[in-house]
């Protein structure tokens, strides 16, 4: 069996289609709708007919913050009691690209092994900066205007401080990574056994969602167990280790939003070519057609 682990925020009806295409005898979905979203009340309407569906919305989730850590890990502890053979973290916005019976097998082919995209991009002191406590303001997603400069302006200078009092000649390499990503049982028991430890070291910082799954992997020496280990540098001939394919390098929004062209439609078959088994962003607000045709690729695929 697999848990699917959706984090959503809006967008309604394309919510209602990615849990369709998840709904399978083989899957179980544990799904958390941000509580401060306009979807709230609409997601206690949403049903499943061959999956359990477990609803959370409980937590206010902000972008950057210990709150996105907070959603995935009450998925993962819950989930993890009937210990699933993997557990997949996705947003609302993604798809499958592939029919659950591909999906299935893949994960068959492949067990014990960990799915996720590192980062090759980002310097080992903007890394280490994450951790440490913001000060000054309560959100970190960045406002405008005079005073919110200011803010940011002291914010770096007490980041730049913390570095250095915490600097030593054996600093170990630290690791970020999409927190969209594919996990065995063993990684998410140690996750939720680890819990204390995920919150103390990352409660107070900012983009840890992308940093508290690496830390335990590399805290317990699972490299072994990573499936593709190379960092991605944001170019289209890197290859995502999530198997969730993700345009960081040519949209007009980063990532970009897919759709009804020729040539995010070329891009997309490529990429189910090469083997990804998830993409994002998909936004039925922008263009609902492209939804529809990634659809049809997966229901003709079964």
């Amino acid at each position: 069996m697999h848990a699917y682990l959706v984090i959503a925020n809006k967008n309604i009806e394309q919510l209602r289609v990615l849990l369709n295409l998840l709904d399978n005898v083989n899957n179980d979905i544990y799904l958390t709708v941000d509580a401060k979203s306009d979807i709230v009340e609409d997601a206690h309407e949403l049903s499943t007919k061959y999956s359990k569906l477990v609803l959370f919305d409980n937590i206010s989730i902000y972008w950057g913050e210990f709150s996105q850590v907070q959603a995935e890990m009450q998925m993962i502890e819950l989930a993890a009691r009937d210990h699933y053979q993997y557990y997949h973290i996705i947003s609302g916005i993604d798809l499958p690209l592939q029919p659950q019976s591909v999906i299935k097998r893949f994960f068959d082919q492949n067990p014990n092994k960990e799915f996720l995209t590192f980062a090759g991009t980002i310097p080992q002191s903007i890394i280490r900066r994450r951790k440490f406590p913001r000060i000054f303001r309560h959100h970190y997603r960045p406002e405008s205007g005079y005073k919110w400069k200011l803010i940011h302006l002291l914010q770096r200078v007490w980041l730049a401080f913390q570095i250095l009092i915490h600097l030593s000649p054996n600093h170990k390499k630290e690791f970020i990574a999409s927190n969209w990503c594919s996990i065995d049982d063993h990684l998410a028991q140690t996750l939720v056994l680890d819990k204390e430890k995920i919150v103390k070291r990352f409660s107070k910082g900012y983009l840890v969602d992308e940093a508290f799954i690496p830390w335990i992997v590399d805290q317990h020496n699972l490299w072994s167990r990573i499936y593709y280990s190379k960092p991605m540098h944001n170019q289209e001939s890197d290859f995502q280790g999530n198997l969730r394919y993700i345009n960081w390098w040519d949209g007009e929004i980063n990532p970009k939003i897919f759709k009804n062209v020729d040539l995010d439609i070329a891009e997309l078959q490529r990429a189910r070519s090469r083997g990804y088994l998830f993409a994002r962003k998909f936004d039925d607000h922008v263009d609902p057609k492209i939804i529809e045709k990634v659809v049809k690729w997966v229901e003709e695929g079964d």
